[in-house]
């Protein structure tokens, strides 16, 4: 038998051990062989277990020990080697036999011989080379856990960065651990080597090289400021490639004169990438790139008297009052160029804003004057020439020609027509005056046309509401202006001022804006502008003034030139205008016909001044739209004059104290309806049961023959009460309605009813009448003459959510004159000429000696 082991697993074997009966005669080898202590791991063979009959629970043990107890110590290294096997193999040769194998060679004899094995027990322990503790893994296939920074299956080798000395098997005495490598935190393994008798990084991280990764790579350089075992030692050159001389590598360490990390750059330029010109150069960065070339600023023009200039554009920072790419100049306004580096600044122009060009004389500072414009400062205009107003380009309405369009709301409707606005003035009282300024500005160009359109709307009935536009101001925007910009906000402030106080139309503008307005003026105009006086209206050899250019005037002449006759004069002359003479009450206003002088009547006057009446026609009356009143007479009159005698009076209803005076309520059809009662506030009409309208009817005093009523004023006091949204009654036909016989008319109360509203009234003549039929005045007459109802609406809500209560209702009207103190008298009754047959102030009566039949109401 032979035991065998193996350190390449399995590939090649060595003996350990033969054993055998006869050592000599089977393998040549003497038999108990001892152990020779200068070589106790020979080969040797042993008889002791190999007898003729097997030994009843005989055991076959080999031990190691035994070999190199005798003197090797345990660590040594041929003990190490001869201990280390992979594999183990026991080789059985040829049984012990009685011979008899010889003689008969069958089966059955060569059966009777054998081995017999119960067990194989072969103990050991990892081959870990002295660098482990225990071994981990699936049987027989145990790695060691390494320690000593070893590594391997049997720790036989060190990590990848501790090779700084050779691996080594630990012994009794030293471990012989692997030694880091020193590669400064940057290498991931080293080898040793032999020369150098230490570990030589490879493999460097962070951009660094070297035998211990201390150097930072080509085109990298370290940072002084972090530690070389940092992973962010090595910075990358980053150098601009056209701005160097080399392939971009810089310098590693610094020096005496340059930083670490400094680029190689090319002539004129610098910084440590060579990415920027040097001071006084410019243009790295446009094409060609890397290319400077030389600012050329003047020093004493630039802002802290610098040489730099912009990189870009080459462009130099210039002082505040300095220009030039080369800030070699003063900028137009400012004169002498600063002469030393102490020197700040040009000096400013001595010249008006507005009145000079921009620019001065650049050495002296003479001013340049505009157009009509003198004084070493440039600050008045010459004799014959003035400066316009902010107001200056006005166009008067009288004097424009255009286009109007009137628009009346359906019948039965008051609302405002649905149209876009530029301008909406709200609630203008009478007789006010407002000037309306435009949020917008507008660029207009000479030569070009430009139409403007003023659109009004009134919510009031009549022909008494109007509004008279006086003119269209374009102001320019002085905020575009030298006067405006290059000054301060006080100044500012005052100029719009100045704006505002233009556009007033009382109260004269503050001093200071003929100062403002000259510079702000003269350089809009480019200058100021010829006074121009009419020589037929001005006053021969006077001046206009400077401020404005106002021409002064013969009397009644007026215009800035003094060009045309004042409102209300004409006969335009060298010697002025003489005053129109238009009656008040008869002319539509005092203006008259620039030529002749004739006046602007009212439809029902006449004459060179209107002071007098058309025939058929009395009663000149300022208060009369149309001037005077149609005669009525019934139809029978020649002509017409005011009556004699006669004072002013009122038929009235007051409704307190429970008191209607026979005031009825009635519906559309003038039925009785049950929804009024009186209290001590008035005679309240509540709703009605559906929508619809109602009325409340005058008693007989308000009724019967009321024609000396005709042109005055029914007036009604009433409250309207609305409590909420409910149903909208139909449409109305009008607030007051007068009835005679199958004739009716419809008047609308002035102003449009509301709840904000207490006090309305109608005008009682044929011009008020609302709705499509057209009522003569005589025809309008002819109702109030024999008046058979008279009706007033008493539903201004939406149902049925509301009440209305009348406090008063009264119509104008006169009768005969009693000399009573406090007696206003009157005109507008009658007094006509009748045909024949007829006779009284109205022609209704019939002459003396004719007589009228109940079947013929005419006199004969």
């Amino acid at each position: 038998m032979i035991l065998e082991k193996s350190n390449d697993y399995g590939k090649t074997w060595k003996v350990l051990q033969y054993y055998a009966y006869q050592c000599q005669r089977y393998y040549n080898m003497p038999g108990m062989a001892p152990v020779l202590k200068n070589n106790p791991f020979n080969v040797t063979c042993t008889e002791d277990y190999s007898t003729q009959y097997p030994a009843r629970y005989g055991k076959v043990e080999y031990r190691f020990d035994k070999r190199y107890e005798a003197g090797c110590g345990y660590f040594d290294q041929d003990v190490q080697n001869f201990m280390l096997a992979t594999n183990v193999r026991v080789r059985l040769e040829y049984p012990f036999t009685d011979g008899l194998e010889n003689l008969f060679q069958n089966e059955e004899t060569l059966n009777r011989y054998y081995y017999a094995i119960s067990d194989i027990v072969v103990t050991g322990r990892c081959n870990c080379n002295g660098h482990a503790r225990d071994c981990t893994g699936p049987r027989m296939e145990e790695t060691c856990d390494c320690e000593h920074n070893t590594m391997g299956d049997d720790c036989e080798m060190c990590k990848p960065l501790f090779n700084n000395r050779p691996w080594m098997r630990a012994n009794a005495s030293h471990a012989n651990e692997c030694e880091e490598c020193q590669c400064n935190n940057h290498g991931l393994a080293c080898v040793y080597n032999d020369t150098l008798d230490l570990g030589i990084c490879t493999s460097c991280r962070h951009n660094t090289e070297g035998p211990h990764c201390e150097k930072c790579l080509p085109k990298y350089y370290r940072d002084a400021n972090v530690p070389l075992e940092d992973p962010n030692t090595c910075i990358a050159c980053d150098c601009f490639p056209e701005g160097i001389t080399n392939n971009g590598t810089c310098l590693q360490a610094a020096t005496p004169s340059q930083q670490a990390g400094q680029c190689h750059c090319k002539n004129k330029v610098f910084g440590r990438q060579c990415d920027q010109c040097i001071p006084g150069y410019w243009g790295y960065r446009v094409d060609p790139p890397g290319e400077c070339r030389a600012c050329g600023c003047n020093n004493l023009g630039t802002v802290n008297n610098t040489i730099q200039c912009d990189q870009y554009t080459g462009g130099c920072p210039c002082k505040e009052s300095v220009q030039g790419r080369y800030c070699d100049e003063c900028k137009d306004g400012f004169y002498f160029f600063p002469i030393s580096k102490d020197a700040e600044d040009c000096l400013r122009c001595p010249c008006d804003l507005g009145g000079a060009f921009p620019r001065c004389d650049k050495v002296s500072g003479s001013c340049f004057c505009r157009l009509g414009v003198e004084g070493t400062e440039c600050k008045r205009s010459q004799q014959g020439r003035f400066y316009p107003a902010l107001n200056f380009v006005r166009l008067e309405a009288e004097d424009m020609n255009g286009t109007f369009t009137t628009m009346t709301p359906s019948e039965g409707t008051r609302s405002n027509n649905s149209v876009e606005f530029d301008v909406l003035l709200d609630k203008l009282p009478q007789g006010s005056r407002q000037a309306w300024r435009s949020p917008q500005t507008f660029a207009l160009y000479s030569g070009e046309l430009y139409n403007f359109s003023l659109t009004y709307n009134s919510t009031d009935d009549g022909d008494n509401c109007s509004v008279l536009v006086d003119s269209l101001i374009l102001i320019p925007d002085v905020n575009l202006t030298r006067v405006y910009t290059e000054s301060e906000r006080d100044t500012q402030d005052q100029l719009q001022s100045c704006v505002q106080a233009s556009l007033s139309l009382v109260g004269p503008e503050p001093a200071y804006c003929n100062g403002l307005v000259f510079s702000a003026s003269t350089e809009i105009y480019n200058g100021t502008l010829a006074c121009g006086c009419d020589p037929v209206g001005s006053v021969s050899g006077s001046p206009c003034t400077a401020y404005g250019g106002q021409c002064q005037c013969q009397p009644g002449v007026v215009g800035r030139t003094c060009n045309s006759c004042d409102n209300g004069f004409y006969g335009f002359s060298s010697a002025g205008c003489k005053r129109c003479q238009c009656s008040i009450a008869g002319s539509l206003h005092t203006a008259c016909h620039l030529t002749t002088g004739e006046c602007q009547c009212k439809d029902n006057v006449q004459s060179l001044n209107c002071d007098s009446c058309k025939d058929g026609t009395y009663n000149l009356d300022a208060a009369n739209q149309q001037g005077c009143l149609y005669c009525f007479g019934y139809g029978r009159a020649i002509s017409c004059k005011s009556a004699n005698g006669f004072v002013a009076s009122t038929i009235t209803s007051q409704f307190v104290n429970e008191t209607v005076f026979d005031w009825l309520v009635v519906d559309r059809a003038g039925d009785g309806v049950p929804f009024a009662n009186s209290s001590s506030n008035g005679l309240v009409v509540t709703s009605p049961s559906t929508p619809s309208w109602v009325y409340i009817t005058a008693p007989g005093l308000f009724l019967g023959e009321q024609f000396r009523s005709y042109g005055q004023r029914l007036d009604v006091k009433m409250d309207i009460r609305d409590r909420g949204n409910g149903q909208n009654p139909p449409p109305a036909n009008g607030d007051v309605i007068l009835v005679s016989g199958t004739n009716e008319v419809a008047l609308n109360f002035v102003p449009f009813p509301s709840p904000n509203i207490t006090s309305y009234h109608v005008i009682l003549d044929e011009t008020h009448v609302i709705g499509e039929q057209s009522v003569s005045p005589l025809e309008f007459q002819s109702i109030l003459a024999e008046l058979t109802f008279l009706r007033v609406r008493a539903t201004y809500y939406a149902f049925p959510h509301g009440s209305v209560t009348f406090k008063e209702i009264s119509l104008e009207t006169a009768v005969n004159g009693q000399g009573a103190p406090g007696e206003v008298t009157v005109r507008f009754v009658e007094n006509a000429t009748c045909t024949m047959n007829y006779t009284g102030l109205s022609c209704e009566l019939c002459a003396r000696g004719n007589y009228q039949f109940l079947i013929d109401p005419r006199c004969s």
